[in-house]
């Protein structure tokens, strides 16, 4: 937004105190596509003409920028939720493939030279299986049948245990919270 390009009302004092509550949880960029949503709303407003911005061009797009951000982010968790080795660093994965997956040392070295952590493990678990057996066998040198056998199934035993409920989806974001409605 412009400077001077604000109507008198969207600096109030309250307008802003309004707009900073609802907009407690944003990041930079999240400001920055509300300035953006609020002056593109202006500008249609006024079909292209110079217009200030209204406060309620600013509370509308801290409303769309917000739905957007808060959907990215309940996905990011729910994702997260939904892969019970999410967190793990490629450490982690080596210690698993070790005593867990089923394949040797030379294995481990390529999944960690292959920067496989927890995200990209539960990614290999959605592959189609005859191309997982194609990157076993010729990327992450799981050479024998009988290694990417074991490792698909210890991969799936994994991946189908029962995770913890997620609360993501219960939490409100502070920008649909009612805090008050400049009029």
């Amino acid at each position: 937004v412009a400077a001077g390009a604000l109507s008198p009302a969207a600096v109030s004092d309250e307008a802003l105190r309004v707009l900073v509550g609802r907009a407690a949880e944003f990041t930079g960029a999240d400001l920055a596509g509300v300035a953006r949503a609020a002056t593109s709303r202006a500008l249609q407003r006024a079909g292209g003409d110079p217009v200030a911005v209204t406060v309620d061009d600013l509370e509308r797009a801290v409303d769309e920028v917000g739905a957007q951000t808060f959907a990215v982010r309940e996905r990011t968790a729910r994702d997260a939720a939904l892969c019970p080795t999410h967190e793990w660093g490629v450490v982690a994965v080596g210690g698993w493939l070790l005593f867990e997956g089923g394949v040797g040392a030379e294995a481990v070295v390529a999944f960690a030279e292959a920067d496989i952590d927890g995200r990209a493990l539960c990614e290999l678990g959605k592959i189609d299986s005859g191309v997982l057996d194609r990157i076993l066998n010729e990327e992450l040198r799981v050479r024998s049948l009988g290694a990417r056998l074991r490792f698909r199934h210890a991969l799936r035993a994994l991946l189908s245990q029962p995770l913890p409920a997620t609360i993501a989806g219960q939490i409100e974001p502070a920008w649909a919270r009612p805090v008050g409605r400049v009029e």
